[in-house]
């Protein structure tokens, strides 16, 4: 059995990970990522540098690069911060427009594709749940309509 095993036969290097991935994780929450720094102390192990603790703990830590993230031309965050504290490029309104027309439009394509080989049954029914679900968005349902009377008007062709 290997040196570097603690109680439990869970080997301390897994473990390390594991806490290190739950302090980057944008969806754990602030304590868990409190106990996980917390943990890795007591284990000797060195808590990564890009973690910034609550203010009510010692050691906190300024991410890399704060002052840097302004672009000197309109003084706008080039960068914004999620919810993790990773950072991400700031995206231009006018290509996520185009990004989502483009997306739009290739997924209306692929449909029309589909349905000209004979679309199945549980696609339909998929279209049918859509229209049914509360949690789907107006234009996801009118894409569904719109798909099941194109696939119905070919029916009655």
């Amino acid at each position: 059995m290997p040196s570097n095993t603690s109680k439990g036969g869970k080997s301390s290097d897994y473990v390390t990970r594991g806490l290190k991935a739950t302090i980057h994780n944008a969806n754990t929450s602030e304590e868990a990522k409190e106990s996980a720094a917390e943990r890795l102390r007591q284990m000797g192990q060195e808590v990564p540098a890009d973690y910034v603790s609550h203010p009510k703990t010692q050691g906190t830590v300024e991410p890399a690069g704060v002052d840097e993230e302004f672009d000197e031309e309109d003084e706008e965050p080039v960068s914004e911060l999620r919810p993790g504290g990773s950072r991400r490029p700031k995206a231009d309104v006018e290509e996520v427009d185009y990004v989502e027309d483009t997306i739009d439009d290739e997924v209306d394509e692929s449909h029309s594709r589909g349905l000209a080989r004979g679309a199945t049954n549980n696609t339909m029914g998929g279209y049918k749940a859509t229209l049914k679900n509360p949690k789907v968005s107006k234009k996801a349902k009118a894409h569904a309509q719109a798909v099941l009377d194109e696939a119905y008007a070919e029916d009655d062709a």
